[in-house]
């Protein structure tokens, strides 16, 4: 279960990175901060939200 989790926390880690990433290029691209915030605080809750439920399951 341990090893399982640490693979979760991995993956979200991994996941975040890579939305953060997309937001920096969105935001460099379109200058409109409010939506990429918005589409970024969304990202970070269902990766929140899929970890949880993971870990709950497990």
């Amino acid at each position: 279960m341990l090893e399982n989790g640490v693979v979760v926390v991995a993956s979200a880690v991994v996941v975040v990175a890579a939305a953060v990433a997309i937001v920096v290029v969105v935001e460099v691209v379109i200058a409109e901060a409010v939506v990429v915030v918005a589409a970024a605080l969304v990202v970070v809750l269902v990766v929140l939200v899929v970890v949880v439920t993971v870990v709950v399951v497990e």
